[in-house]
């Protein structure tokens, strides 16, 4: 069997790295909310800016019952979208 020294800094130097680049990157919003053009598209940009929004949101708080109900709301999102974006014959 194989033994691992692992140190200290080791482990700040890879919690910083995924800290700083997680695996699961918030869509980021296509356009400023002054530039979002009507119709499906543009509510399908302000939910994608919503969502960016509540993710940036939730990686700033450390209260575990917010961070909850901001994920459910993100999630809530989520489905909202792939409604929206279901074609519309199916």
């Amino acid at each position: 069997m194989c033994c691992v020294d692992v140190v200290l800094a080791d482990l700040e130097r890879e919690f910083k790295m995924a800290h700083d680049k997680p695996r699961q990157l918030a869509l980021q919003p296509k356009t400023g909310s002054s530039q979002r053009g009507p119709g499906l598209n543009g509510l399908i940009d302000a939910l994608i800016a919503s969502q960016h929004a509540l993710v940036l949101l939730r990686r700033s708080r450390s209260n575990l019952e917010m961070c909850d109900r901001l994920d459910r709301l993100a999630n809530r999102l989520t489905r909202i979208l792939a409604e929206l974006r279901k074609p519309k014959n199916a």
